[in-house]
């Protein structure tokens, strides 16, 4: 369960607003008209996927399904608990005569105009307990969970490789319920750009250095270019480092799920850029014959350019 000594953490009760393909699905359902039950579960799942983004994009801690799968309680409780059965209202008898409704009587006027007998998916009914009580709903509750765990993972997807190491498997595991999802992944995207362009410095030597030794080997080229880079490396990737390893241990909450995208981001990042990206231009033109074919037209050049000097 997730919790915070720093602050409260914020989340909502009741339902969101449903889409309206939804509610029609569900109205056909709850009134015994023919409705399509596969056009159903994906609206219900797009319902959830949407609600649980709007949640996140809101700041929310604790994010539910919003119910959106939920048509009302009259509904929701014939079809998770056994016992209950729902008696519409005879002649004479209406909500209206509830307690509530007389000592809210301006709130239960728009109510009963949009949500019930407007906007209302199924008759106004009330619940009478008949016998025993016993949970039913294990199913239904199962679908719920699925399509719940379902959207959080639609937002933390990216995050997946993590998430299965065994090393940094429990500490991304927090994270997946973690309010600020959307920062995480604009720190991810952060990261790809700062790991882009240490790469482009590397290759940039690289690039200079195939000029200046035409005849020395693509893999020791490319291991002095990265031995040239690597102060320029370590200074700009180890400040980054530190900077988000203290916003990490003494940021608070609010910033760790950042913070630790950004330190596990720019070890990889700085690693990708020389361990990864480097290798991989030497292996594939060594067995492409590209490195060969490089210094031949680095050669040809050199030999060409005196000659057009001296014309």
């Amino acid at each position: 369960m997730q919790t915070s000594t720093d602050r409260i953490l914020t989340t909502h009760t009741g339902s969101i607003a449903r889409p309206d393909g939804l509610i029609e699905l569900m109205r056909a359902r709850e009134n015994g008209r023919p409705y399509d039950p596969e056009a159903f579960e994906a609206r219900a799942t797009a319902a959830v996927e949407d609600c649980v983004r709007r949640q996140v994009e809101a700041g929310l801690d604790v994010i539910n399904d919003g119910e959106q799968r939920k048509s009302g309680f009259t509904t929701y409780l014939k079809e998770r608990l056994a016992g209950f059965e729902a008696v519409p209202y005879g002649p004479g008898e209406s909500p209206a005569s509830w307690p509530e409704v007389a000592e809210f009587p301006e709130y239960y006027e728009r109510y009963f105009k949009t949500a019930m007998y407007g906007a209302m998916l199924s008759p106004p009914a009330r619940v009478i307990c008949r016998g025993p009580v016993t949970y039913i709903g294990q199913q239904a509750l199962a679908t719920d969970l699925a399509n719940l765990r379902a959207a959080l993972a639609g937002l933390v997807h990216t995050l997946g490789p993590l998430e299965n190491s065994p090393l940094l498997g429990p500490v991304m595991g927090s994270l997946v319920g973690d309010p600020v999802l959307a920062v995480v992944i604009a720190a991810l995207l952060t990261l790809v750009g700062y790991s882009m362009n240490d790469t482009i410095v590397i290759f940039d030597r690289v690039r200079e250095n195939l000029r200046l030794m035409r005849r020395e080997p693509l893999a020791e080229i490319v291991n002095k270019s990265i031995n040239q880079t690597l102060s320029r490396t370590i200074l700009t990737s180890g400040l980054t480092f530190l900077t988000v390893l203290v916003l990490y241990l003494l940021g608070g909450e609010v910033l760790r799920a950042f913070s630790f995208a950004m330190v596990v981001g720019v070890v990889v990042g700085t690693y990708s850029s020389f361990g990864i990206a480097a290798p991989i231009v030497v292996l594939w033109n060594k067995y492409h014959g590209g490195q060969a074919a490089t210094v031949r037209a680095g050669s040809a050049a050199g030999k060409r350019g005196p000659a057009v000097a001296r014309s």
